[in-house]
């Protein structure tokens, strides 16, 4: 609008464009003033507003500054207060190991002094107390301390020298006592001397001897467990699962070990230290379980029979198999539930010693690695082939044998193979192993879709009988009361 009224303007010449120029300046600044005007009322407003808010704002402005002067002043106290105190806490802490170095001083003379006597009293479990307190001590520190005290630290080195010789000679004692105790089968004084080894710092020493002197009482009870299984009678009720249950012994006895023992381990050896005397337990544990298994298999004819069953010739009886599936059962869910127990009190025993996951891991490797595992995995693959071979030869037995029963819905087939069935599945079941389980269902699926199922195909082929009577079924009905047809008719169904 401001350029159309500038139109009657001259704009060639210089005075006409700066005319032009200061006509749309002016109206610019009316029209930016008449803006104002018009908001006059809520300027005016906005500034009673701020006006009341001044007198405020100067009181919030001197209470802030009284704030931060109080703030900086307390800030200064807390500083200066903290200051004293962290000197104060050095103070102590520097006091209370001097007074820690002064008592182990006085404990070091104490030590030499009683250790002696009590080893000539024959008071080992003074004389190991003797020995654990000196090796608690710090003897850098105690000599520095010695030196301090009276530039002379003689009598600290002789106590240091005599203590060491006592530590050594009780750890030598020990170990003779443990030994003649392990041989006269004295108990009590096995655990005695066990649990003075670790206060000596012969840990190492005191656990590998225990276990040890395990091992030797679970070698001992399975072999004479299994001298008992083989002059068990034939005639005895536990004769069809009398090694299954000497391996049975065998675990039982472990587990009873561990179990009444480490809670002496974690006490006097501390957690984390189950590991060693486990190793121990379960290498024994495998060379008597090797020889119960070897003599399961010489007698119960294994390897022969499962050679006899991977031939075609189908010359066993399944009945022969039942003992002996059973008693393969027994001794593969007893080695499962043995070594859950065993992993479960490893697991828990690192676990309070807040040992790394790599220590587990490996815990659990090597008892899943154990010869234990491998044979008892092997004993799993001859259990699944026998197990297959009884399905597959009693299902063709109960297809032969098929009779009709006439007070029954079903021939005597259905009912006796699905009672099979159930009995080989029920009996996977108490192994303990999911693969074994599932190998066995299986089995049995296709023992039903291919051999039964084609058994059933071959009747429904032959068709359902015509009532058709003929000179020959009239002669039968004459004699029986019930024609062939009828019969054949009775049977399809």
């Amino acid at each position: 609008m401001a350029l159309l009224s500038c139109k009657s303007d001259d704009l060639t010449t210089l005075n006409g464009i700066e005319n032009a120029y200061n006509k749309i300046l002016t109206k610019e600044i009316n029209a930016g003033l008449e803006t104002l005007l018009t908001r006059q009322c809520h300027l005016e407003a906005k500034l009673r507003g701020i006006t009341k808010v001044l007198p405020n704002l100067q009181i919030v402005h001197s209470d802030a500054q009284q704030l931060a002067e109080m703030i900086t002043f307390t800030s200064t106290l807390a500083e200066n207060v903290s200051a004293k105190v962290r000197q104060l806490d050095i103070a102590r802490s520097r006091v209370s190991e001097c007074q820690q170095r002064v008592h182990d001083l006085l404990d070091l003379q104490l030590c030499s002094e009683g250790v002696n006597a009590a080893l000539c009293n024959e008071d080992y479990e003074k004389a190991a107390a003797h020995v654990h307190r000196f090796l608690s001590m710090d003897q850098s520190l105690l000599t520095q301390t010695a030196d301090d005290m009276a530039q002379d630290c003689t009598s600290v080195t002789n106590s240091f020298s005599l203590l060491h010789e006592a530590a050594a000679q009780l750890g030598s004692v020990v170990t003779h006592k443990f030994d003649e105790a392990v041989r006269a089968e004295d108990l009590a004084s096995v655990e005695r001397f066990f649990k003075i080894f670790p206060l000596v710092g012969l840990h190492d020493l005191g656990l590998s001897k225990f276990s040890k002197y395990l091992c030797a009482k679970v070698q001992e009870a399975a072999q004479k467990n299994l001298r008992g299984a083989l002059d068990t009678s034939q005639t005895d009720k536990r004769a069809s699962v009398i090694y299954a249950d000497t391996l049975t012994l065998l675990f039982e006895g472990i587990a009873r070990i561990i179990e009444i023992h480490q809670p002496l381990i974690e006490t006097y050896y501390g957690p984390g230290r189950l590991m060693q005397v486990v190793s121990e337990l379960q290498t024994e544990c495998d060379k008597e379980s090797s020889r119960i298994l070897a003599e399961f298999n010489r007698h119960r004819h294994v390897d022969s029979i499962v050679q006899l069953v991977q031939t075609d010739n189908r010359q066993l009886e399944p009945k022969q198999l039942d003992l002996l599936l059973g008693e393969l059962t027994i001794m593969h869910s007893r080695s499962q539930l043995y070594v859950r127990f065993i992993r479960r009190r490893l697991m828990h025993d690192l676990e309070t010693a807040a040992a790394p996951s790599e220590k587990r891991n490996r815990a659990a490797a090597e008892l899943e690695g154990s010869e234990l595992c491998r044979s008892m995995q092997e004993l799993l693959s001859s259990y699944l082939l026998l197990e297959k071979y009884f399905m597959e030869e009693s299902v063709r037995k109960a297809v032969a044998m098929d009779t009709i029963d006439e007070t029954s819905h079903t021939s005597s087939m259905v009912d006796d193979i699905y009672f099979i069935v159930r009995k080989c599945v029920r009996r996977a079941c108490t192994t303990g192993s999911v693969d074994g389980v599932c190998a066995v269902i299986n089995n049995a699926c296709t023992v039903l879709e291919t051999d039964f199922c084609q058994v059933l195909k071959q009747q429904l082929k032959v068709g359902y009988p015509t009532g058709y009577l003929d000179l020959t079924q009239a002669y039968n009905v004459l004699h029986t009361g019930r024609p062939d047809s009828e019969q054949a008719r009775i049977t399809f169904l």
